[in-house]
């Protein structure tokens, strides 16, 4: 794999890895925390909105990943094109739409314990 030429300054040195580590696990923990109490509120879950939010889930999963994946095998083929395969023959950024799909499907899991 090639190295991310955005962050080679960065990763030089260790200050600069301990920066981008550090912002990565805030970024983490502030994701993850609407999902972490919404599971964690003493109401009760709605199975309707379980169900719904985790087809989104999964879904959004599936095309995120082909489409990484997609990606992946048409750019180590074609260095420099615009990849227009399989997912990406349809829209410019599947995997943007797959994970707002799944973001889409935690907030409905959590939807009816933050009402």
């Amino acid at each position: 794999l090639k190295k991310d030429k955005r962050l080679v300054d960065l990763f030089k040195t260790f200050g600069g890895t301990c920066t981008f580590w550090s912002f990565s696990l805030v970024w983490g923990i502030l994701c993850s925390l609407p999902h972490t109490l919404g599971t964690t509120s003493s109401s009760s879950g709605n199975i309707i909105a379980s169900s719904t939010g985790a087809i989104f889930y999964i879904l959004g999963l599936v095309t995120e990943s082909l489409a990484d994946y997609q990606k992946w095998q048409f750019k180590s083929s074609n260095p420099g094109k615009f990849c227009n395969v399989g997912l990406w023959s349809v829209t410019q950024h599947p995997n943007y739409f797959g994970n707002i799909l799944l973001w889409t499907g935690i907030w409905i899991i959590n939807s009816p314990s933050l009402i």
